[in-house]
């Protein structure tokens, strides 16, 4: 019956993971996340994401955008520059992010609500914790 158990855990894990997009999306409509991204990850790197993930801290948006209140983090990488960057931005930003964040260059940009929503590794982590208590559960269950 543990096995059991311990496979709905890590499955409803994973699924979570894999819904997490929309799950905001529904939770937007509840309750206006925009309005709660006060701090973002943020990096700069032209090595690699690791490099930039070294270089991580903790940042204010509103020390970060002057002239306009930001509402998202980011994370880029700019494929044409070899450029590495998180941090945070507008919406409008998002919605533009060719023309905005990315200057026209070649380059993926994921844009997300909430604090800090840009880290590395907080889905990852989560998985992997699920993940090893699992195995330790099956562990315990056969000695």
């Amino acid at each position: 019956m543990n096995t059991i158990a311990i496979f709905v855990v890590v499955y409803c894990s994973l699924v979570a993971v894999k819904g997490r997009e929309r799950r905001v999306d529904v939770a937007e409509e509840i309750f206006d996340y925009r309005e709660l991204v006060d701090t973002c990850y943020s990096c700069y790197s032209s090595h690699s994401w690791d490099d930039c993930y070294d270089k991580e801290e903790r940042k204010s948006c509103e020390d970060e955008c002057k002239l306009k209140k930001c509402n998202r983090c980011y994370k880029m990488y700019d494929k044409t520059n070899n450029l590495y960057r998180k941090g945070c931005t507008h919406e409008d930003d998002c919605d533009n992010a060719v023309r905005d964040l990315c200057k026209g260059a070649d380059c993926e940009v994921f844009c997300c609500y909430g604090n800090r929503c840009n880290g590395a590794s907080g889905i990852t982590w989560s998985v992997v914790l699920v993940t090893m208590t699992a195995v330790i559960s099956l562990f315990k269950q056969w000695f």
